[in-house]
């Protein structure tokens, strides 16, 4: 959501930089690709890449006071199967939510009409009333504050992920990539750092 401001800042500051984005949920090599540098959320595997954790990163489930009014609000995660939920997937399969709470991990194998490999979407989706939906704290900061979006079983969600900025491990990195790296981190760190996101 902030990456077009992010971007464009830094086009300003180095004009002589051409930046050719790849936004995609999938997962991509970056070595095979030739990809410079990618920004990855949740937990990284082990590998060759050189990796920077900027902000760790929880998920929670968020719905919209509208939603919550017409079908109710769950009271334990058993409640979950109850409910339409907004899943994370594509063709091949939907993720279940895997959940930490009071009692421990879990896993709930939830359901609902909607499906979709992008965040961006299943925030909106929630806004929108479609149904509950699993979302990064961090991306729904300014919808709860804004009071279209609730936080639903504030004790489960899952933690342990994380933002990461990667790219490939090489002795010498060009120039350009590392003034591109640095303000990356600096930028998304200070985002992360004020909690900010944006409608």
């Amino acid at each position: 959501m902030r990456l077009p401001q992010i971007v464009a800042k830094l086009t300003r500051l180095h004009p002589e930089l051409t930046v050719e984005l790849k936004l995609t949920n999938q997962f991509v090599d970056l070595i095979a690709e030739g990809i410079d540098l990618a920004v990855r959320g949740g937990i990284m595997p082990d590998s060759s890449l050189v990796s920077r954790k900027i902000s760790a990163s929880e998920l929670g489930i968020f719905a919209a006071p509208e939603y919550l009014e017409r079908r109710g609000k769950p009271r334990t995660t058993a409640d979950l199967l109850k409910h339409e939920c907004l899943c994370y997937g594509d063709r091949t399969g939907k993720l279940p939510w895997r959940l930490s709470g009071p009692k421990g991990d879990h896993t709930v194998a939830v359901s609902g009409s909607i499906v979709c490999d992008d965040m961006v979407f299943l925030r909106g989706a929630a806004i929108a009333g479609s149904g509950l939906a699993l979302l990064p704290v961090e991306m729904t900061i300014a919808a709860v504050r804004a009071g279209k979006l609730v936080r639903v079983l504030p004790r489960h969600g899952y933690v342990g992920g994380g933002i990461y900025l990667l790219w490939p491990s090489q002795k010498l990195v060009p120039a350009r990539v590392v003034v591109v790296r640095d303000f990356l981190l600096a930028e998304l760190a200070q985002i992360y750092r004020d909690g900010s996101d944006q409608d």
